[in-house]
């Protein structure tokens, strides 16, 4: 066998699989000694990529799944179908971006660029996460870029959606009802504590009148361990048996010690709702959104439908197919 291209890459297994293995990326089933890495596996209208583009790409989609996935027959052929259906909207989306004279100006990318390089404490953590990825930057720079293009081109189509009609959301919230109907819910007042005796501690305090916040205070002010937060959050009946009793309690009534497998749960209702029929009047700007969202979907399946019938798309299945992962442990 006549190996075209060699790429390694680290993988690892779950559970008892490989915990660390060298996995190599092979283009095979080449009987010939031509370089098959220079042969082109798609082209749309011009746009190209090589077999060795491919492999590279789906090294990069590989690296974080386990051996036995890498090694799947559908899986394989499902990453691949991703990379190739993603290949060819980005061509298109570019060329025709390009075409409606709409690019990505150089200043609007270096502002994304460095808004995320603000989310990072340092350049050395911004660099770290790009290697943690298997990215250049000027790869991940490219990937940007993409995003952007395809966000061009969404904003044209959107300017070409008409807002929904009264009609339109009347008839939307009639055969959707269920959507809009909220089971029972309670607010609640919660605090989690890890430890036992603090959870017994804060429960006898509780009953001598004392607040979930205050006590939640001076266990912080000890300075043990994490700080207590207690939260204040809705949530529905059924959610989590946690809080079941929550929905039998009077407002003002606090629980007993609950514990589960996150530590030790304390909590007070402040509020409940029953269950209801949200009013079209509440809804209306929920339902307004959802339809010009599909609007939109609805836009953009009629634009992609549009290139792809009027584009030259070639790709080569037999070389895309050949593409599989061999693993080797050493």
């Amino acid at each position: 066998m006549n190996l075209c291209l060699k790429k390694s890459i680290r993988l690892f297994g779950l559970g008892d699989l490989l915990k660390l293995s060298v996995l190599s990326l092979l283009i095979v089933s080449c009987t010939s000694k031509e370089n098959l890495g220079n042969k082109v596996v798609l082209d749309v209208n011009g746009d190209r990529w090589t077999a060795q583009d491919f492999s590279k790409e789906l090294v990069f989609r590989l690296r974080d799944q386990n051996a036995v996935d890498v090694k799947n027959p559908e899986h394989l052929k499902h990453v691949k179908n991703e990379i190739t259906q993603e290949f060819i909207l980005q061509s298109l989306s570019a060329q025709w971006t390009r075409k409606n004279g709409l690019l990505v100006k150089a200043e609007n990318l270096n502002a994304e660029i460095e808004k995320v390089r603000k989310s990072y404490p340092d350049e050395l953590s911004f660099k770290g996460a790009l290697a943690e990825q298997g990215l250049t930057f000027k790869a991940w720079k490219r990937r940007m870029e993409q995003t952007m293009v395809q966000k061009l081109v969404m904003e044209a189509l959107t300017k070409e959606a008409t807002p929904p009609t009264r009609t339109e959301i009347e008839a939307y919230y009639k055969d959707n009802k269920q959507k809009f109907s909220r089971k029972e819910s309670v607010q609640l007042r919660h605090i989690l504590l890890p430890l036992k005796r603090d959870a017994e501690l804060i429960e006898s305090e509780l009953k001598k009148g004392s607040s979930i916040t205050k006590l939640a205070s001076i266990l912080n002010a000890k300075g043990e361990g994490e700080a207590l937060k207690p939260e204040v959050f809705w949530i529905e009946k059924g959610q989590s048996p946690i809080f079941a009793s929550a929905f039998k309690m009077a407002i003002g009534r606090r629980s007993p010690v609950i514990k589960s497998e996150f530590g030790y749960h304390i909590f007070e209702l402040v509020g409940k709702k029953y269950a209801r029929s949200e009013p079209l009047s509440k809804v209306k700007p929920e339902i307004e959104a959802d339809l010009l969202e599909q609007k939109q979907q609805e836009l953009y399946t009629k634009w992609l439908d549009e290139q792809i019938r009027k584009a030259r798309i070639f790709k080569n299945d037999e070389l895309i197919d050949s593409l599989r992962i061999e693993t080797k442990e050493y």
